[in-house]
C-alpha cells in the first residue's frame, strides 16, 4: 500500500513529527514499512520503478529476517542482541525502550567495539529526543547543549556523523554561554577532526575558545 505523508508544520496537526520519527532528516524521505508502521528499509537507490521495487524487496526480506531472529532470540542471546541491533538501526525503539533492552541484554559484556557501536546508537537516539525540543529560539539551543554536556560527562556520545555534528554544535553554544572553556575545547577538537568542516568556522571556534580561556567572555 502506498502511503504519503506531507509535513506541513501546522500546529496540532496529527502526525506532525512523523518524518523525524521515521528517521527522516530531509525531503523526500522514502521507506518501506510494515502494517504497524515500523520501518523495514530506507530507499537509497534511484527514484524510479526499479529502485522502488528494490527497496520494497529489501523491506520484505528484513521483515522475514526480523521474524526469524525474534523466534531464535527466545533461547539464543546472540540472536537477541542481533535483533536488538537491527531494531535499533531501523528506529523501532524509543530511547527509553532501547536503554531498557540494553540493560537486559548486558551490552557491557560484549566485545569493546560492538558495545561501543551499540552505545553510540543509543546516544544518538537520546540526542534525537533532545533535538525534538529545539527551535530557532536560542534558549532551546542552550538548553539542548546543557543536556548534551550531561551526556558527554556520562560518556554517552552519538556515533552517527550527522547527529554528532549537531550534538557538538549545541554543546559549543551551551559551553560558550556557561563560559566553560574545557567543554568548549572538546567541541572545537571534534570540529577540527571532522571532515567537510569549513576552515573559517573552525577559526571562529578557536577564537572564541581563546577568549574563554582568557576569561574574556563570549565572542560577538
Amino acid at each position: 500500500m502506498l502511503f504519503c505523508h506531507i509535513t506541513t508544520r501546522i500546529e496540532d496537526q496529527k502526525y506532525s513529527k512523523l518524518l523525524g520519527q521515521k528517521g527522516g532528516r530531509g525531503f523526500p524521505h522514502i521507506v518501506a514499512m510494515d502494517a504497524s508502521g515500523n520501518v523495514l528499509a530506507k530507499h537509497k537507490g534511484p527514484r524510479n520503478a526499479d529502485g522502488f521495487k528494490s527497496t520494497m524487496e529489501q523491506g520484505a526480506e528484513t521483515k522475514v529476517e526480523l521474524a526469524t531472529l525474534k523466534k531464535k532470540a527466545k533461547k539464543d542471546k546472540n540472536a537477541a542482541i542481533e535483533l536488538f541491533e537491527k531494531r535499533l538501526g531501523l528506529g523501532h525503539l524509543t530511547a527509553a525502550q532501547a536503554r531498557k533492552h540494553a540493560k537486559t541484554l548486558d551490552i557491557d559484556s560484549l566485545d569493546a567495539d560492538r558495545a561501543k557501536e551499540i552505545k553510540g546508537l543509543l546516544a544518538g537516539m537520546e540526542f534525537g529526543e533532545i533535538m525534538a525540543g529545539v527551535t530557532r529560539d536560542k534558549k532551546t539551543q542552550v538548553a539542548a547543549g546543557k543536556k548534551c554536556a550531561a551526556m558527554i560527562k556520562a560518556g554517552r556520545i552519538p556515533s552517527d556523523r550527522s547527529a554528532s555534528m549537531n550534538f557538538w554544535y549545541f554543546t559549543s553554544i551551551y559551553a560558550e554561554k556557561a563560559k566553560d572553556a574545557d567543554l568548549y575545547g572538546k567541541a572545537v577538537a571534534f570540529f577540527k577532526d571532522a571532515k567537510g568542516i569549513r576552515p573559517q568556522f573552525v577559526k571562529q571556534l578557536e577564537a572564541t575558545l581563546e577568549k574563554l580561556k582568557k576569561g574574556g567572555g563570549t565572542s560577538k
